[in-house]
């Protein structure tokens, strides 16, 4: 029998990776992923050693056939990519930059959803997922919005391509198994020639557990003392014996283990660039 085709993406204004982690733990092979960050693109190459194509690069000036020519593709299954949110931010009220005729600041980070689309273009993937804060929907009246659904739809047609099935949906981290009280807009883009949608509820994942708190999460971990530098304790991440929040236990759900806590003796340690680390090893038989 046939070994079932793995599926393929691209991680594009991929920062250091988090949706990248997510294809891969979803099964897919990610082929390649852009950032014009170089921190970011650093970050991703150490944690991603395994995608062949990781570049630094600015997606305004980037061609989609350049791409295609460097990861070995001219088609992808899925492209998924969160363009800076900055531009949208709730923050950003305050100046007035996101809302108000009168008020409103042209910030040219908005019309990167545009860079993006070039690229769903040229590979037609069959989905398609833009991250972002939930600032787009409202951000000048909604007009970005409405843009990225009416060009996403669009998208080809004059080529006699098929265009996408667009629709928005909030995720709320915690919901999700991530100890965070955060809230984000996906866009996701089906491709209209294929049947069904998109899945407007997302499950937890097996591996986590809903309604996470950051308590629940880390308040097993060994605490420092006041001056302390290290600390060592036993932790059974199988049992969840040891610690004292059975859900971080699951959540880790391995051997055995030993932690090692360490962290800077004073205020100069900080100031001279000393941070705090954790360390995990095997405990000895």
């Amino acid at each position: 029998m046939a070994k079932p085709r793995q599926y393929t993406a691209l991680d594009l204004f991929s920062g250091c990776g988090g949706f990248s982690l997510g294809l891969q733990r979803a099964g897919i092979k990610v082929l390649g992923a852009v950032d014009f960050n170089k921190e970011a693109i650093e970050t991703y190459r150490a944690n991603f050693p395994e995608v062949p194509f990781v570049k630094e690069a600015d997606m305004k000036t980037m061609k989609p056939a350049d791409l295609a020519k460097a990861i070995h593709a001219n088609h992808v299954d899925v492209i998924v990519g969160g363009p800076p949110c900055q531009g949208f931010s709730m923050a950003r009220q305050r100046d007035g930059a996101n809302h108000g005729q009168r008020r409103f600041v042209k910030d040219e980070r908005r019309e990167l959803y545009q860079e993006f689309l070039r690229f769903v273009d040229h590979f037609q993937p069959k989905v398609f997922v833009i991250e972002n804060v939930l600032g787009i929907k409202s951000a000048e009246g909604g007009k970005y919005f409405t843009a990225v659904q009416h060009e996403a739809r669009n998208l080809g047609k004059e080529d006699g391509r098929p265009g996408y099935r667009v629709h928005a949906q909030v995720e709320q981290a915690w919901e999700l198994g991530v100890p965070q009280k955060r809230r984000r807009q996906l866009i996701i883009g089906v491709r209209a020639d294929l049947p069904g949608y998109f899945p407007t509820k997302l499950s937890t994942p097996k591996r986590s557990m809903k309604d996470m708190t950051l308590g629940a999460a880390i308040m097993d971990r060994p605490v420092l003392e006041g001056g302390q530098v290290e600390e060592e304790r036993e932790y059974d991440r199988a049992s969840g014996k040891r610690p004292s929040s059975n859900s971080a236990a699951t959540l880790r759900n391995t051997s055995t283990m030993y932690l090692r806590l360490r962290g800077p003796r004073s205020l100069l340690d900080i100031v001279h660039g000393s941070i705090a680390t954790v360390t995990c090893g095997t405990l000895p038989s």
